[in-house]
C-alpha cells in the first residue's frame, strides 16, 4: 500500500514522463558492428529478438535491434509489461513521455510502438517539459516523473509525484516519494504506472475489460 499523501498526488497526475537510462532499460545499450556485419543491409530495420530459458520459455524482457544511417546496429533490452501500462495510460488520456539526453533510433522505435512521445537529445529537460506543460496546459503538480540519477534531480523535485528504481543513485532515491521494488529494466515503469493506473480507480476496469488490446 501506498501512504495517502502518494495516493493524493497520484490522483492529480495528468501526464508521466520517464527517464529512458536506467529506468526503461538496465542503463546499457549495445552497439554492433556495421550491418554489412550482421548481413543487415537496409539501414532503419528493427528486430525483437526474445530470449528464452533451457525450456524455451519467453523472458519478460527482449532485445530491440535498429540500425541507423551509419550502418551501426543498437539494442536495448526493453520489459513486455512496461509497454502495456504505458497503452493503458494513453487509452484513458495520461500522455506518456520518454525524455533522454541521448539519441537512439532504438528508443525512438520503442516509443513509436507504443505511440509514447519521445523527446532525445535534450540539455535541458525543465524547459523539454515546461513545454509540454503549457501544450497540455497543465502544472508541475499533474506530472508523475521516473528518474534515476543526479541529472534527474530537478524534475524530480518539481514534479507532483516521483519515483526511482531501487538501484538509483542514492541522491536521486533521497529525492523521490516513491522507490521502486524494481531495478532499472526490470519492470519500473509497470510497478509505477500500474500504481497510478490503481489510485485512479482504473486498473480494475481494465482487469476486468472484456475484451483483448493489444
Amino acid at each position: 500500500m501506498h501512504g495517502n499523501s502518494n495516493n493524493v498526488a497520484l490522483q492529480k497526475v495528468r501526464m508521466a514522463v520517464t527517464d529512458v537510462d536506467g529506468v526503461h532499460t538496465d542503463d546499457r545499450f549495445y552497439i554492433s558492428k556495421t550491418s554489412d556485419g550482421l548481413n543487415i543491409e537496409t539501414a532503419g530495420i528493427t528486430q525483437k529478438l526474445v530470449p528464452c530459458n533451457g525450456d524455451g520459455v519467453p523472458s519478460e524482457r527482449f532485445l530491440q535491434l535498429s540500425s541507423g544511417a551509419d550502418g551501426r546496429i543498437e539494442g536495448y533490452f526493453f520489459f513486455t509489461g512496461d509497454g502495456i501500462v504505458i497503452k493503458e495510460c494513453l487509452r484513458h488520456d495520461i500522455p506518456v513521455v520518454l525524455i533522454s539526453g541521448r539519441k537512439s533510433p532504438t528508443v525512438r522505435q520503442r516509443a513509436e510502438d507504443l505511440g509514447a512521445r519521445c523527446l532525445q537529445g535534450v540539455e535541458d529537460k525543465v524547459a523539454a517539459v515546461e513545454a509540454l506543460l503549457k501544450e497540455f496546459d497543465i502544472g508541475w503538480d499533474e506530472v508523475l516523473f521516473i528518474g534515476n540519477d543526479i541529472q534527474d534531480i530537478s524534475l524530480i523535485r518539481r514534479a507532483g509525484f516521483s519515483a526511482a528504481p531501487q538501484d538509483a543513485a542514492p541522491e536521486a532515491r533521497a529525492e523521490v516519494d516513491y522507490v521502486t521494488k524494481a531495478k532499472g529494466g526490470y519492470g519500473v515503469v509497470r510497478e509505477v504506472l500500474q500504481m497510478l493506473l490503481d489510485v485512479k480507480g482504473l486498473w480494475k476496469p481494465i482487469i476486468a475489460r472484456h475484451r483483448t488490446l493489444g
